[in-house]
């Protein structure tokens, strides 16, 4: 089932046999948490690699902002496995 945005404002039209029900869409919200942190992880990580792919020291606050992150995704992960 398709959703189609009319041309005049944010609702979009919800197709129903036989009626179109009109609903206002909700503000876009916050990312979890769980994700923010993951895509930093990765952030950091990837920042890390290209200083190394370019010869360069890597600042100090980086590697411990990494190992910080990675024992929150290890503590994460345990978590969902005790579920």
């Amino acid at each position: 089932m398709s959703v189609k945005h009319n041309d005049y404002d944010n609702r979009p039209h919800v197709p129903i046999p036989g009626k179109i029900i009109d609903y206002e869409r909700p503000p876009l919200g916050l990312r979890p948490k769980h994700i923010a942190r993951e895509m930093r992880r990765m952030e950091v990580r990837e920042a890390i690699n290209r200083y190394l792919h370019a010869d360069r020291a890597i600042p100090l606050e980086w590697i411990e902002e990494y190992n910080e992150l990675m024992e929150e995704f290890i503590e994460w992960k345990k978590s969902l496995n005790n579920k």
